[in-house]
């Protein structure tokens, strides 16, 4: 026989055999989802880290027992594309049932795609029955009181939480041992700097290719935006319009607009100074290097330090050969020669993280989409999920912190439990879109051996202003929006507390609700006044 022919035959059969496979799995999804005498409910989500599917996978398949007549399926999408995905499948109405909420899934896409479930989370949750929890308000099961679900500008409930998160530096322990003799983990930032010399020291003695801290665009901001936080810690709080205990952007960044301070004052070069002092024990390049490329490098044993979230330790520890330490990041304190003017101080890590727009410090609150053909399952399914002996069986196969009132979270991540004692926190420079785009265009400037402070300030206070301006109108049109849907949301409550005169829970919420609309009214009009005055006073800047 040919040996062409038959080479040109095996692909066309190899061809027709993935199409026929493909057409029957989708034949066979297609009858399953439809299947009268079966519920489908689907939960997508953007972990994939090393044991998580398997958590999820464990809890879905127990919940199936429990209730035959359902099926539960899982979707891992992948981080890089979630944000996309999830905004196509909410406004082309093919959204799964529940949707982890975090990326671009803001205020104006809950408002308009998923269900509140304020009106749920005061019933006690059925499945912590036989459990200390059993007949306690579903809300006060969790260890942040479900404040991780609830959104201020909507006042509402939006998502029921699976995880914790809290950012910690991983260390081999192998390499500590050659560098330093010992295994004495860092406990000041004095500490970190030597630890750092010594193994930039090591790697040119052994002529090994060797960093003291790898690094990516994706990580290395957990070191330098909270090193640069510690050092405006003073500064921000003096822009706190409601003195409340805890920083205001919108108030902080204005006071840029005033005049209030720029890149001269004394705290802000001390911050740029302290982030310029670590990132130059970087991974070379680390700003064109993305999220995995730091965790191989770590991983292969040619960095001594990494920075990363709780959520990396299952996977760290399957795939590193080596034994690990875990280390909070010391930052200067009040009494450093050097950097204590400024700072009070570590800040406190109460209520664990949570993410901001593009952010992975989260506790992965899952949404429900109001397009949901089974939305009570899908919110038995949260309840299941969010039980106490559920969730220890998650916590126990993911090896994640939990978020459950009474779950234990494994004794290889003790050291990653927040930490409440500490002072407030402060802020980084980068806020909105175009604050952020010229800030991290410019970052090469700041950590290049031949830069520094003055060549990056050079090059970013010059436009810094602008890009301020354009955020702060961006933000001034979203909060307008913002502002209308709460009024919205607030005279369908009021309706409704009308109509049921008697029911506390609705009585409640339009208290919470009204109290704070009101000061979302305030904030609104006096950062509009504020930002008016600024404009009489320096028309260029807002221009």
């Amino acid at each position: 026989m040919n040996p062409g022919r038959l080479l040109r035959g095996c692909a066309l059969g190899l061809l027709v055999g993935c199409f026929g496979f493909g057409a029957f799995r989708l034949l066979h999804r297609h009858q399953r989802e439809h299947d009268p005498n079966r519920v489908t409910v689907r939960f997508a989500h953007w972990q994939l880290e090393a044991g998580v599917a398997e958590g999820f996978d464990r809890i879905a398949r127990d919940y199936e027992r429990r209730h035959p007549h359902v099926r539960i399926e899982q979707l891992r999408i992948p981080e890089r594309v979630f944000a996309q995905w999830a905004t196509t499948q909410l406004i082309g109405g093919t959204a799964p049932d529940l949707i982890e909420l975090g990326f671009n899934i803001d205020t104006l896409l809950k408002a308009r795609h998923f269900e509140p479930i304020s009106r749920f989370i005061d019933a006690p949750n059925p499945y912590n029955a036989g459990t200390p929890l059993a007949g306690q308000p579903w809300r006060n099961t969790f260890v942040d009181g479900l404040d991780s679900g609830f959104d201020e500008k909507l006042g509402d409930y939006y998502g029921i939480p699976s995880f914790f998160a809290t950012i910690r530096v991983y260390c081999n322990r192998n390499l500590l041992r050659e560098i330093t003799g010992g295994e004495q983990l860092p406990g000041s930032y004095d500490e970190l700097l030597a630890l750092c010399e010594k193994t930039r020291a090591f790697a040119a003695r052994t002529g090994r290719a060797l960093v003291p801290i790898a690094a990516s665009r994706d990580n290395a901001p957990y070191l330098l935006d909270e090193l640069f936080a510690a050092q405006s810690q003073k500064l921000v709080h003096a822009f706190s319009p409601l003195r409340k205990l805890l920083p205001s952007q919108d108030g902080f960044f204005s006071g840029y607009l005033a005049g209030e301070w720029n890149f001269d004052t004394p705290a802000i070069r001390s911050g740029l100074t302290l982030m310029r002092e670590v990132g130059q024990y970087l991974q070379p390049g680390f700003l064109q290097l993305r999220r995995e490329d730091a965790m191989f490098h770590f991983c292969q044993g040619k960095a001594l330090l990494v920075a990363a979230g709780s959520w990396e330790a299952t996977g760290l520890r399957t795939q590193a050969r080596f034994p690990l330490g875990v280390f909070r990041l010391p930052v200067p304190g009040p009494d450093h020669p050097r950097y204590g003017t400024h700072t009070w101080g570590r800040p406190a890590e109460s209520g664990g993280r949570t993410a901001e727009s593009g952010g992975r410090r989260t506790t992965g609150p899952f949404g429900l989409y109001q397009g949901s053909k089974h939305p009570d399952v899908a919110l038995d399914f949260l309840r299941f999920l969010s039980s106490q002996r559920a969730h220890q069986a998650f916590i126990d196969r993911s090896g994640w912190l939990p978020v459950v009132v009474g779950v234990e979270p494994p004794e290889s991540m003790r050291d990653f439990a927040p930490d409440p004692e500490g002072a407030l926190g402060g802020l980084s420079l980068r806020w909105g879109a175009e604050i952020l785009r010229i800030t991290e265009n410019n970052w090469h400037l700041l950590f290049a051996p031949h830069g520094g402070v003055e060549a990056f300030v050079a090059e970013v206070a010059p436009r810094y202003r602008e890009a301020m301006a354009a955020d702060m109108r961006r933000r001034d049109r979203r909060s307008f929006q913002q502002l209308m849907l709460g009024d919205s949301s607030l005279e369908a409550v009021r309706q409704l507390a009308a109509r049921q005169p008697d029911d506390p829970g609705q009585q409640f919420k339009l208290e919470a609700l009204l109290q704070t609309q009101n000061e979302r009214d305030v904030y609104y009009y006096y950062m509009n006044h504020r930002l008016a005055d600024i404009a009489r006073t320096n028309p260029e800047t807002t221009r």
